[in-house]
């Protein structure tokens, strides 16, 4: 894992997906940004429409699950699809996805223009994962898994019990590449070894 650069939200489109049936835009502001609206109207849905325009949107049956069969939208919406403009180590780039198949489409402002950076398809439930768009996306904010972004850095609810602390961020860490307990398994090895004939 790359070092977490600093990331501005700038803008975000989702069209078709969850509650948002026609296209709906959010511009973000410098600082804080506080969104406030009735249970039900569609601010976890913002949040899951951001994470799914950079990690994918599993294809999956099952509507409790995080995948296209939760966040499709149910009216017959003309487009499933999602695009995020950010800054990121001082550079602005757009990411677009469609999210029926997973096509990408990452582009990078210079000179005032948008200029294609890298495109292709990404499906985060591939056997063979894209490799060149997971480095990017490591390069760009610090972390190409999807479960650890909500882990920490966008918090979602239910907000995690203070016990608990996700696989993949006690992983991170205790630096073991694994859970944490097979770091606390290494560390007793070493310490036997090095206690074995003191007594």
């Amino acid at each position: 894992m790359e070092e977490v650069s600093e990331v501005t939200w700038k803008k975000l489109r989702l069209a078709g997906f969850g509650a948002y049936k026609e296209p709906v835009t959010v511009e973000f502001q410098e600082g804080l940004n506080v969104l406030v609206a009735p249970n039900e109207r569609g601010k976890t849905t913002l949040i899951a429409g951001l994470q799914a325009i950079l990690f994918g949107l599993p294809a999956s049956s099952d509507p409790g699950k995080f995948g296209d069969s939760r966040f499709r939208n149910w009216d017959g919406a003309a487009a499933f699809e999602g695009e995020l403009e950010f800054c990121s180590r001082g550079v602005v780039y757009k990411l677009k996805r469609l999210f029926a198949d997973n096509r990408f489409y990452l582009q990078m402002k210079e000179n005032g223009r948008w200029r294609e950076e890298l495109s292709g398809m990404h499906n985060p439930s591939a056997r063979r994962p894209n490799l060149e768009y997971e480095g990017k996306l490591r390069h760009l904010i610090g972390l190409s898994s999807r479960d650890l972004f909500s882990a920490t850095f966008c918090l979602n609810q239910p907000l995690p019990e203070t016990e608990q602390l996700d696989e993949e961020v006690q992983s991170l860490l205790s630096g073991s590449g694994g859970h944490y307990r097979a770091a606390l398994e290494k560390l007793q090895e070493e310490a036997k070894k090095l206690t074995r004939y003191t007594g």
